[in-house]
C-alpha cells in the first residue's frame, strides 16, 4: 500500500538520494531545500512501509495567492502507477485549502514530464531561456 503524507525529517535522506538519482531531470536539489520544506510543511512524500517513492517541494508565496511547485519526484522502478498524480493532486488539495488562486512551475522544454503537467490541466503560461536551457512555465488557475 502506497500513502502520501507529509514529509518529515525522517523522509530527508531518503529523499534527498531519490533527487540526486534524477539529477538530470532535477538539478541539484540541496538537502537544505528538504528540511526547510518539511519545517515549513511544504513536502510531501509517496511512501511504501518505510521506503519513500516518491517526493514533491512547493511554497505558498506570501505576497500573493501563487503556490510555487519545485520539484516532483518518482523512483523511476514505481513510475507509471499514479504516485506522480497523487502527490500532484496532494498539493492541490493543499492550495484549495490554503485558498491559493493558482499553481505554477517551471520545467526544461526538452522533458518529458511536460506532457505530465499538460494532462494534470496546466497551461503554458511562456517559455524562456534559462540559465543552460529553455524552461516552460506552466500555470493552473485554482
Amino acid at each position: 500500500m502506497i500513502a502520501i503524507m507529509e514529509m518529515n525529517s525522517q523522509h530527508i535522506d531518503q529523499a534527498k538520494r531519490l533527487a540526486d538519482n534524477n539529477r538530470d531531470a532535477l538539478g541539484f536539489v540541496l538537502r537544505g531545500s528538504f528540511v526547510d520544506a518539511v519545517q515549513k510543511g511544504f513536502a510531501y512524500v509517496a511512501v511504501q512501509g518505510e521506503h519513500v517513492l516518491g517526493f514533491v517541494l512547493f511554497h505558498h508565496r506570501v505576497r500573493d495567492t501563487q503556490t510555487t511547485l519545485y520539484d516532483i519526484c518518482v523512483d523511476e522502478q514505481h513510475r507509471g502507477r499514479g504516485i506522480g498524480k497523487a502527490l500532484y493532486d496532494r498539493v492541490l488539495q493543499d492550495c484549495r485549502i490554503n485558498n491559493r488562486e493558482f499553481l505554477q512551475l517551471t520545467c526544461p522544454a526538452k522533458l518529458p514530464s511536460n506532457a505530465f503537467y499538460r494532462n494534470r490541466g496546466m497551461t503554458l503560461h511562456e517559455t524562456k531561456q534559462g540559465k543552460t536551457q529553455m524552461l516552460n512555465v506552466y500555470r493552473l488557475a485554482l
